[in-house]
């Protein structure tokens, strides 16, 4: 663990996240759902089912598509990062707890109120 100028214990796995990634690994995202046209609810419709379609307001770049059936029961459900910028943890390395998130954004932060 690296450790600032004010002795936070900061994960170094965390150095290559962005600033929208930490955020959200932080505080969890923030949903959106995006619109569906007439013509692909009333196929959907024929077929039984309804999708919703998100993607994460804070900019990090996920996206989760997710079909139900008209009971409101999940049939499918997909999940993906879609930006540019590392979202993902290094492979075998673990998860981050939401609290090494939390850290390591107030030590950013505070790097720039130096």
């Amino acid at each position: 663990m690296a450790r600032r100028t004010i002795n936070l214990p900061v994960d170094e796995r965390t150095d290559a996240l962005s600033d929208e990634a930490l955020y959200c690994r932080s505080k969890g995202h923030h949903w959106q759902e995006l619109a569906m046209s007439r013509k692909r609810f009333r196929e959907l419709l024929a077929q039984g089912c309804t999708e919703e379609r998100s993607v994460c307001a804070n900019g990090c770049g996920w996206t989760r598509e997710a079909m139900y059936d008209l009971n409101g029961f999940l049939i499918s459900e997909k999940r993906k990062y879609v930006g540019e910028e590392p979202y993902a943890m290094p492979v075998g390395t673990g998860r981050l707890s939401r609290a090494a998130a939390r850290v390591a954004r107030f030590s950013r932060r505070y790097q720039a109120f130096k």
